[in-house]
């Protein structure tokens, strides 16, 4: 019901960002104009030229907002506090992540260690005549353990290969333009292998 004369378009950024890119920006004044004689609710977005002074501008803002429309129902968020909280909520979500990680990995070294023994049972005869034909503990010990070495080897770099698919399918499915792949991971999961 209210005609507006459109100067500008803003650039579309996608991402958790879809309620900037699907809304529009009226001058204060008409927005006063506009709230007053049906009752909307609105949010506004102040950008302030000092971030340090974020916190007095936060409490200018709401101090104002309630002098002139009273008290009821109007908050206010420092984007500071939010991505403070954005921060906190990754954090939590990645040291479960790595707990989650660590059990994986050791179930899996559990696993080789397994197949490893069960190797060794199998293989008597031939550990065996390894030994008759002059072959030292040592020697049999190394031939074991590169078979382990190369197991999990090929099992991490099969892993790797399903996370990071998985991971850039995961990204889109979320519509996030850009999935950071960080090495530190990968190489510690190689390792521990």
């Amino acid at each position: 019901n209210f005609p507006f004369l459109i100067v500008g378009s803003l650039k579309t950024l996608g991402g958790s960002n879809t309620e900037v890119d699907g809304g529009f920006f009226i001058p204060y004044s008409t927005l006063s104009r506009i709230t007053k004689k049906n009752n909307l609710s609105t949010t506004i977005i102040a950008s302030l030229a000092d971030e340090e002074k974020s916190v007095q501008g936060k409490k200018f803002i709401k101090l104002f907002l309630e002098t002139k429309y009273g008290e009821q129902g109007i908050d206010t968020y420092d984007a500071a506090q939010l991505i403070s909280q954005s921060k906190e909520m990754w954090s939590s979500l990645s040291t479960v992540g790595i707990v989650l990680a660590l059990i994986t990995l050791i179930s899996g070294g559990i696993g080789i260690m397994n197949v490893m023994l069960l190797s060794i049972a199998q293989r008597r005869k031939e550990i065996g005549l390894r030994k008759a034909l002059g072959a030292s503990d040592f020697v049999i010990l190394l031939q074991f353990l590169y078979e382990a070495i190369i197991i999990s080897l090929c099992g991490s770099i099969i892993g790797i290969f399903i996370g990071l698919f998985a991971g850039m399918q995961i990204a889109q499915i979320m519509n996030v333009t850009e999935s950071v792949i960080s090495a530190g991971p990968i190489i510690f999961s190689i390792i521990f292998s």
